[in-house]
């Protein structure tokens, strides 16, 4: 968000490698999310997809990078496919890239 992006630049940031994490719970496949917030989603490809009753954790990457999802359980997938997920930004958080502090 301008704010977070506000944050990055006042702590001397600006031009700088940071890493952005984000809850499982904060990541949704939601075709009606992904049209609201387009700038928001990437596509990352399905490595292990577990089914818990009403949700699903999708265990994917996108190039080098793992992470998880947790969404509808209709929403299973099978490893190698290609899903489309958007980020609610704002819920996210930025840590130093060398030292790993988060950013506050």
């Amino acid at each position: 968000t301008e704010g977070q992006l506000k944050l990055l630049e006042a702590k001397g940031y600006k031009n700088k490698k940071v890493i952005f994490g984000i809850r499982p719970e904060d990541i949704s496949s939601s075709l009606l999310v992904q049209e609201t917030y387009p700038d928001a989603s990437l596509d990352a490809e399905v490595v292990v997809s577990e089914l818990l009753g009403s949700e699903t954790m999708l265990y994917l990457k996108l190039g080098q990078t793992e992470f998880a999802a947790r969404v509808d359980a209709r929403d299973f997938h099978e490893p190698g496919e290609k899903v489309s997920l958007t980020f609610n930004v704002a819920k996210g958080h930025f840590f130093d890239a060398e030292t790993e502090a988060a950013i506050r």
